[in-house]
């Protein structure tokens, strides 16, 4: 084996594809992002996710000081992310995208935004529901796990010396029934 063939590992047995030390293009030039380990797997159709970071390259201070209209920094680190069965097969003969189960373990997100930098009145984001509803295919994921989690969540205030904050320790979250094609939905099967 060669450096290169180390860094890919690819191998021909049940994994499809397994790629390790990822760095990530990010836009806005804001972060640095990369992925520590990601693994196709042919034999049960799964993908996994390891040691994903997106590390904002200025503290809070400096990062506000870059913005033209508020935006939150985020200083996210997860261990570990688990697509189980992806349904491609089925995807590709035209069904709605199924996936068994989406498990995200220790997440840990320190999210960050200073009110003393203008507000942009113009711009209306959507809700992160309202995003997973305009997914271009139709997706059903049955279940949703996030294990080991912690979310520490901060604002300054305008005028304010320091931030408030708020934190969710040993966070574990379970959803289920999460599906962009809401008009096939039934009052049974909601979020």
């Amino acid at each position: 084996r060669n450096d290169k063939q180390e860094a890919i590992g690819y191998s021909f047995g049940d994994v499809l594809l397994s790629l390790r030390k990822i760095d990530i293009f990010g836009e806005t030039g804001l972060y640095d992002m990369e992925l520590g380990f990601f693994e196709a797997s042919k034999k049960d159709s799964s993908l996994v996710l390891e040691d994903f970071r997106m590390i904002p390259k200025y503290d809070k201070k400096e990062f506000s000081k870059k913005l033209k209209y508020q935006n939150d920094r985020f200083d996210l680190n997860i261990g570990r992310i688990v697509i189980a069965s992806v349904g491609l097969e089925r995807w590709l003969a035209g069904e709605p995208l199924m996936i068994p189960r989406v498990q995200i373990d220790s997440l840990d997100a320190d999210i960050y935004r200073d009110k003393n930098v203008a507000f942009n009145s113009n711009r209306f984001p959507p809700f992160y529901n309202e995003s997973f509803l305009k997914i271009p295919i139709p997706v059903v994921i049955d279940t949703l796990l996030i294990t080991n989690s912690k979310i520490l969540y901060g604002e300054l205030a305008e005028g304010k010396p320091v931030a408030g904050t708020i934190l969710l320790e040993n966070l574990n979250i379970q959803s289920y029934d999460l599906t962009n094609q809401v008009a096939e939905d039934t009052i049974d099967h909601v979020m």
